[in-house]
């Protein structure tokens, strides 16, 4: 397996490690979580067939044009959720294996959450307990607590589905109304503390072990779709925030969503930025483009044995 990536590295995108048992509890898409045992087992493959690097050999190697080692890889975390310190920070200290995480700065050390999560949690409520809802009904949405769990979270993640390419303003908008017409009905719903991310204790005690810490913007919002003012503010303000809570200055940046344009590559730049990670597929090579680096996303489905693991690191499938 290390011949195939020869000469070349791999990044692997991981966002969160979750309990099996809190699989349905979160409407957090699964394809972005993994099981601790599942990421254990990740760990373990990755530390007998590959060499894990730290963020600064990587860099290295994409700036100076340095070899990578034979079954290079880059562990990556994306927007900085709680679970990372509960479940994934102490099975990467226990081996002594180097990871980044990059935080999406506005949510750590806040009782917010991504707007997916919290609109899930808001009509799952709603629905459950059938409660009327004049927003609910603009949106064909009908209290039916009569449905079986899995079936309002069918319905529940149709709905989430139709906001995707929605206005950040009409999400917005949506939450806040809904939001409302729960509290005076008295049935207000806070983020549950799984769906949430770390504070900066917790972001320090991470750089303490080792672990690297990068930017994910402020507010985790497409940068394709702000303004170049925005986007600046995005990649400067997040910077400065991390750079309060390490020793060392902020290199990297993941774009949102893997979405990323001309403009926002060059804001990255004048930012002070020296890589930046996307979403695409594919493997990084000496003096590859340091501001569009491809990852492999990795979560339980494609991922749970060794083998599958081991297929999608060498880019298989």
């Amino acid at each position: 397996m290390r011949v195939r990536l020869r000469g070349r590295a791999v990044v692997l995108m991981y966002h969160r490690v979750l309990p099996e048992p809190l699989f349905s509890e979160t409407f957090s898409h699964p394809g972005i979580i993994v099981t601790p045992d599942t990421f254990a087992r990740h760990l373990e493959v990755l530390r007998r067939y590959f060499h894990p690097l730290t963020l600064e050999e990587f860099q290295e190697c994409i700036e100076l044009g340095h070899p990578f080692p034979r079954g290079a890889c880059l562990i990556t975390f994306d927007d900085g959720w709680i679970d990372n310190h509960e479940h994934a920070l102490p099975l990467l200290r226990e081996r002594g294996i180097p990871a980044v995480v990059f935080t999406a700065t506005s949510f750590i050390d806040s009782t917010k959450c991504f707007w997916q999560e919290y609109l899930g949690l808001l009509l799952y409520h709603a629905i459950r307990n059938g409660i009327r809802s004049s927003t609910l009904d603009a949106y064909n949405v009908s209290p039916s607590p009569d449905q079986s769990p899995s079936d309002i979270r069918t319905v529940v993640t149709g709905v989430i589905s139709r906001f995707h390419n929605a206005s950040y303003e009409e999400i917005d908008r949506l939450i806040d109304e809904l939001t409302t017409e729960l509290r005076s009905q008295g049935d207000f719903t806070e983020t549950p503390s799984k769906d949430r991310f770390m504070n900066w204790e917790q972001v320090d005690e991470m750089i303490l072990s080792g672990i690297s810490i990068g930017s994910h913007t402020c507010s985790h919002r497409d940068l394709t779709r702000l303004n170049d003012i925005t986007v600046i503010r995005e990649f400067e303000d997040s910077r400065d925030q991390i750079q309060k809570h390490s020793v060392c200055p902020v290199s990297a940046v993941a774009y949102p969503g893997g979405k990323f344009d001309l403009r926002s590559l060059k804001a990255a730049r004048a930012s002070g930025y020296r890589l930046g990670f996307t979403t695409k597929r594919g493997f990084v090579r000496p003096r590859d483009d340091p501001f569009t680096i491809p990852r492999y996303n990795i979560h339980e489905a494609a991922t749970k044995t060794s083998p599958l693991f081991i297929c999608r690191a060498l880019g298989i499938f």
